[in-house]
């Protein structure tokens, strides 16, 4: 071959390659043509992949990847942001109402307070308190309206019988003594008749259980023909009068000021009673005949006093049987409109002054 004449040529003068025998030149010979012929099998190996690289664009799958890659990337993104939005939507209001909710607390607490007292309590209040006094007053107005009707019965009554039966009416004076609460009755018998009338009408409003005839007080005598004769007229008097046979001759009422108690003392004939009053004035329990001096003494001392409520309503508790459910409620009605009239410390101060050691 010419290669090999060629280095041959060139080397003809190295000593290894003129020392080489004719069958090594053989072998070399063989394994140098091997190896052009791997190399033109190489490079023609190596012009086909590029022309058909050159054809197909080989650019074309990494671009395939990477539009793949971006829209996978761009979905992430999205997927992400969603995630986020929604986590702040989440965290967001529970973060804001825990960090607010305290302060709006505070708030509306503080403005209820502010507020519901003049919204709510004091028109309340004031309410109550007008319902109160128009109860009591109504309470006063039937009283009025009773006792003048049994007035009005009972001067009618007398005027009629007395023109039948009495020529001359001289007048009889019922006397009662605020302060030394004494009472004098002259035994005439219209005027007689007439307490007569008028005791019976007050035990009635009293007591409202009725009275059977079986009940009837001892002595007293019933007619169906007509009004009683004198002398039955004179021995009822004296039957009632033996229900009471010791006058009050003295009366005394006292108010502790370190235990706030009252205490009321009555002396009839020189022999005393003391009685526990309870507190805020309200009377505990008296026989009839004290209730009518007491009635007495209250109404002659209502103005100088200032407490018409007050002994308006003792009056009327006195007039509901003691222990029952109506004493109960106007026990604590009293209390009620004692302690909320503007007027109760100067009151408390005026009944100490002016009552005690009464007579």
């Amino acid at each position: 071959m010419k290669v090999h004449e060629n280095i041959v040529e060139d080397d003809v003068k190295d000593p290894e390659i003129t020392s080489l025998g004719n069958n090594d030149e053989a072998d070399t010979d063989n394994a140098l043509d091997k190896l052009v012929d791997m190399a033109n099998t190489q490079d023609a190996n190596l012009n086909v992949f590029a022309a058909k690289l050159t054809e197909s664009n080989p650019l074309g799958h990494i671009q395939a990847d990477i539009s793949s890659l971006f829209a996978k990337v761009k979905n992430l993104k999205l997927s992400l942001s969603h995630q986020v939005v929604d986590k702040i939507d989440d965290l967001v209001p529970r973060m804001t109402v825990k960090k607010v909710m305290p302060k709006l607390d505070k708030r509306v607490k503080k403005t209820l307070n502010a507020k519901v007292p003049n919204i709510i309590l004091k028109p309340l209040n004031r309410e109550f308190n007008a319902l109160n006094i128009m109860e009591s007053r109504r309470i006063v107005i039937l009283q009025k309206k009773l006792g003048k009707a049994i007035r009005t019965t009972v001067g009618n009554y007398v005027k009629r019988n007395a023109k039948k039966q009495i020529t001359e009416i001289p007048r009889d004076i019922l006397v009662i003594n605020a302060r030394q609460l004494v009472t004098k009755v002259e035994k005439n018998a219209t005027d007689i008749h007439e307490l007569v009338e008028l005791v019976h009408e007050l035990v009635r409003l009293i007591d409202p259980v009725p009275t059977s005839a079986n009940t009837a007080t001892k002595g007293e005598k019933t007619t169906s023909e007509g009004p009683l004769t004198l002398k039955e007229e004179k021995l009822q008097m004296q039957e009632i009068k033996r229900d009471d046979l010791l006058p009050i001759t003295k009366l005394s009422y006292k108010v502790n000021n370190s235990t706030k108690e009252a205490t009321m003392r009555i002396t009839r004939n020189n022999q005393p009673l003391n009685l526990t009053v309870y507190d805020k004035f309200m009377l505990k329990k008296l026989r009839f005949s004290e209730w009518l001096e007491l009635h007495a003494l209250a109404s002659k001392r209502e103005e100088e006093f200032h407490l018409s409520t007050t002994a308006q309503l003792i009056r009327v508790q006195n007039a509901i049987k003691i222990n029952s459910v109506e004493a109960r409620e106007m026990f604590g009605k009293m209390i009620y409109v004692i302690e909320a009239r503007n007027d109760v410390v100067e009151a408390r101060n005026i009944v100490q002054d002016n009552l005690d050691n009464l007579g």
